[in-house]
């Protein structure tokens, strides 16, 4: 499967791993739980850098918010105590359905955020919580991940290695996210994030943001300029279950067409409001 590889290098530090990343370019892959290397080998990949050694596996209150390290996998945030006091214990509630439990001790925050496919869950998760990232190329860098996700180069081979998540702590919001698949476990055909702050009976801000359209997530500024001010009532959410329908940008592939799926925004819309709604 990965024939073509001569080493594996274990850095003990992550100057040496950017020393080796450039050593070797193009030709060098990272290792952290390495389900996506073993699903989707690089062909061109000589070197193989393990980043089991560069102790990123962590998960830290700050007073900035969470920090959380690039190697730290699905399953230890599933079953972390700290988490379960972030946001009401919304990660470790979602990630849960995320995968097979089989999966969830391979697949690692950082990996799945810096690959980003378009079907998965992560990016629409903490695109939504407003995640930071901490880059390192020889000096660390901050970075929104909206605005990581713009900068292509970023995430090349070449890139800089991303080594901690950064959760802000968005006191009093609440959080509500669905998905779509065919089965329990599968990749979502659709998912949807909202989040919502209120003051008083009323919405102060609303965030909603749409992936697997099939494509990147994307928020829809439209409901939410629809949401805020309002309370959440019936016929206001009807309203904003109409407007995602019109706004919702979609397209056809090969498990769905783009009507059902500009249907479906409308639907998984409906849930998240209901659910914020009964939360407050």
């Amino acid at each position: 499967m990965l024939k073509q590889v001569i080493d594996y290098i274990s850095p003990t530090d992550l100057g040496e791993a950017v020393a080796l990343l450039r050593q070797f370019p193009g030709e060098a892959a990272l290792v952290g739980g390495g389900l996506d290397l073993s699903w989707r080998p690089r062909k061109q990949a000589r070197v193989l850098i393990g980043l089991d050694r560069l102790a990123l596996t962590y998960q830290e209150c700050r007073e900035e918010g969470l920090a959380i390290g690039a190697t730290t996998t699905l399953l230890q945030i599933i079953e972390s105590p700290l988490l379960v006091k972030y946001l009401g214990g919304f990660l470790p509630r979602v990630l849960n359905h995320v995968a097979t439990p089989l999966l969830h001790g391979m697949i690692t925050i950082g990996g799945a955020l810096v690959r980003a496919y378009p079907w998965a869950d992560l990016p629409c998760l903490f695109l939504g919580l407003e995640a930071q990232v901490i880059l390192y190329d020889g000096a660390d860098r901050l970075l929104s991940l909206a605005d990581y996700y713009a900068d292509r180069s970023l995430r090349g081979a070449d890139g800089p290695l991303l080594r901690e998540v950064l959760l802000p702590t968005l006191a009093g919001s609440r959080i509500a996210y669905q998905r779509f698949t065919r089965t329990a476990v599968d990749i979502p055909l659709l998912n949807q994030l909202l989040r919502i702050r209120w003051e008083g009976s009323r919405v102060a801000e609303a965030f909603v943001w749409l992936g697997a359209r099939p494509g990147a997530a994307r928020r829809v500024a439209e409901v939410e300029t629809l949401l805020v001010g309002s309370s959440l009532t019936g016929e206001e959410c009807e309203q904003a279950v109409g407007r995602m329908r019109e706004q919702a940008e979609v397209e056809s592939d090969l498990r769905l067409s783009a009507d059902y799926r500009r249907h479906l925004a409308g639907v998984l819309l409906r849930r998240n409001l209901e659910e914020v709604a009964d939360a407050a």
